[in-house]
């Protein structure tokens, strides 16, 4: 027995729809159901057109064939405004991170020219502090430690011997001058700080009242068995006064 096809089975099954005899229009019904049931056909999908003939239902199907393309085309359209509007996006986009970079870029040479001045403005912090004195009782700086170099440099030959003397009474490390300064004012003579330092540099004399004080209070603690300037010396000798550490 020949298969029959979709087409037939459609024709055979309307033919019965309509038949006049109600038993062969109840079993197409049932036919029809069970088909739209195994195929998963929802009733409000269904839609019965009826065509006058062929050339209505080629019209009809020209018609709907128009409506798909133009959904189609309406479809290619919103995919078009969606492509330009996504280029013009990436287009913005880019345009924001080449302005960043060139942002960083900027801030990049800035951070170099900076760290430059740094540089330069510590060399010249380094430079400035190399020349400032060394305040009372303070670590030796650069300055104090050049200006102790050219005192056991023992420039000058005028002040060579009393160098070598002072050298010999009292230790020469950071502090020294503190302690001598100290001494003097015990002495009452503070104003003689400033010719010391010319002393030191060379371009004054020492005052003699100034060395017969060291050497006197160098010879009375040599006698105790007590150095100049020491903690033991501040006890003994400035009673009024604080000891002051020499640094090392």
């Amino acid at each position: 027995m020949a298969k029959s096809t979709k087409k037939e089975t459609a024709e055979k099954i309307f033919r019965l729809i309509f038949s006049s005899n109600e038993g062969e229009h109840a079993a197409a019904s049932r036919k029809l159901v069970e088909h739209f049931r195994l195929n998963n056909v929802h009733p409000g999908e269904i839609h019965l057109n009826v065509y006058g003939d062929e050339d209505d239902f080629v019209a009809s199907m020209l018609q709907k064939a128009d409506r798909e393309i133009d959904e189609c085309l309406a479809d290619i359209e919103g995919y078009q405004d969606e492509i330009a509007r996504l280029r013009d996006e990436v287009k913005d986009l880019k345009a924001s991170v080449a302005a960043k970079d060139r942002q960083i870029a900027k801030q990049q040479a800035e951070m170099v020219k900076q760290k430059a001045e740094i540089t330069g403005l510590r060399s010249e912090v380094d430079s400035l502090s190399a020349k400032r004195p060394t305040p009372m009782g303070s670590a030796m700086d650069a300055s104090d430690r050049a200006e102790l170099e050219a005192y056991r440099r023992e420039d000058g030959i005028n002040t060579a011997a009393a160098k070598r003397e002072l050298r010999a009474c009292m230790e020469i490390s950071s502090g020294w001058k503190s302690i001598l300064w100290k001494l003097l004012n015990h002495r009452g003579l503070a104003r003689s700080k400033g010719t010391v330092y010319g002393w030191l540099a060379g371009r004054a004399k020492m005052p003699q009242l100034v060395l017969d004080i060291i050497r006197a209070e160098a010879r009375r603690l040599a006698g105790l068995g007590i150095a100049l300037g020491s903690a033991e010396w501040w006890q003994g000798e400035l009673p009024d006064t604080k000891p002051h550490p020499i640094a090392a």
